[in-house]
This record gives structure tokens, sequence and C-alpha cells, in this order.
């Protein structure tokens, strides 16, 4: 199967080292032998993808600083061995959902490729997105209300922060700052890209045309239909009906 993307275009430590890579050097090989032994369908279906979370038994008494860590990581990344991804995580205890970067290599059974990987990896962020926002309060009428009032109300669209019970996208976290190492563009764009289009998919989000994404619970569907059909009524239809220019500033459009 031909990849999707180059950055997963990935090869082995044997083709790696006939290359010159350092993956021989211990503290290399240990990391790359870790970040391998989790590179299958089954290690990312349970969380336990690699992350610097994750401990290395032969590397603790040498107490390595985050940096070193770093430093390595991004060797083994140019050498391409691995690839740095991210992935969601939903906290049960806390309900907080977390972003943070995770690794793969080619994976570590023959049965598989690394598009399956990836592919994995998404499905897991999903699932933990949508544990989040089940696990959330129920938007409250009056706090819709007050939102769609505040947008009618400016030019421009209100920054997001000031919409929180009618946009939550988490594919505007992904940032570079939320990774390790800074994430070449086309990792970043990707990832946003494939996981938008998942959450829509799967029909746990709406697309909302330059605003993001609006969470799709069953449990909110008809407080948010009823909340937006009496906003049109009270304030949306009054308020353009007597604009005796709307047909002109319409037909401008």
């Amino acid at each position: 199967m031909a990849l999707i993307y180059e950055f997963l275009e990935l090869i082995k430590e044997s083709e790696a080292a006939i290359k010159g890579s350092q993956v021989s050097e211990k503290i290399h090989h240990t990391i790359y032998k870790t970040i391998h032994s989790l590179s299958n369908i089954s290690s990312i279906r349970a969380g336990k993808v690699y992350t610097l979370k994750v401990p290395i038994k032969e590397l603790q008494l040498l107490e390595i600083p985050k940096n070193n860590y770093l430093s390595v990581l991004r060797n083994l990344i140019n050498d391409k061995l691995i690839q740095q991804l991210c992935i969601f995580n939903y906290n049960e205890e806390t309900k907080e959902l977390n972003l943070q970067s995770c690794y793969i290599s080619l994976p570590s059974t023959e049965d598989i490729n690394i598009q399956s990987l990836y592919s994995e990896i998404l499905q897991y962020s999903v699932k933990s997105i949508v544990k989040y926002v089940n696990n959330r309060p129920l938007v409250k009428k009056l706090n819709l209300f007050n939102e769609f009032e505040l947008d009618l109300k400016q030019l421009n669209k209100p920054p997001l922060e000031k919409l929180p019970n009618t946009i939550f996208d988490p594919t505007y976290l992904i940032v570079p700052s939320a990774f390790d190492i800074n994430p070449e563009p086309q990792v970043l764009n990707a990832i946003k890209k494939d996981l938008r289009n998942e959450l829509v998919r799967q029909k746990h989000f709406i697309e909302i045309f330059e605003y993001g994404l609006l969470p799709f619970r069953d449990e909110e569907i008809i407080i948010r239909y009823e909340t937006a059909d009496e906003f049109m009524r009270i304030k949306v239809i009054p308020k353009f009906k007597s604009d005796g220019e709307l047909k002109t500033k319409l037909d401008a459009i």
C-alpha cells in the first residue's frame, strides 16, 4: 500500500545503520527499541504508544536530562527511524483532555504497515475527545443564547474562548508548542486535517464554516435547536426585517 504522507516513509534499523545512523549507540538503541516495541496496533489501542512519560528501565539509573532525550529523538527522526506524531488522552479521574507528542517506528510486526499505526493513533484520539465531550456538563440555554447574541452584535466573529458552549475544536490545540520537538508543517497540517475529518465523518462534531467544530451530543440536540430557533425569532428576524436596505446588501454579496 502506498503511503499517504512522505513523513511516514521510515526505514528499518539495519538500513539506518548502513547509512551511518547513531542507532547502534547504547542510548539511541535503547530508546529506538522501546519505541519499536510499542509500534503495534494492540499497544496503541491500549494507549501505550511511546511518549516521554514512558519509563525506560535500562536508562532510569542514568538520569538522562530531558534535553538529551530530545536530542536522541531528533537524531532518530532525522535518520527516518521514527516519526513524532501527537495523541489525545482523556483522564478519567480529572476529566481532562490532554495532548502530547508520541513516537512510532515501522511496525514491530510484519502483518501491518505504518499507515495503520497512524490511523490507529487518530482513532484513539477521536475516542479520547468523545469521552471528554460526553463527560462535560450539558450546555445551558441561557449560555448558548448569550453567545449567539455576542456573535450577532460583533462585526467580526468573537474570539473562540468567548464561545465555549458553541465551539469546541480540539484541532486548535494542535500547535507547534504542544510538541516535544518543533514539528514539520506537513506533519502538523496532516494531523489537524485528518483528525477534523474523522471527527466530522463519525458524526461526533459538526463543522461551522469559519468558526470550527461544534460538539454533537444526542442529549444536547433539542436544547441547541430550541435555543437557535428562539434566537432567530426574537433577535435575528426582527433585526433584519426592519433593515430597509437588506435586499441591496444581500444582492451585493
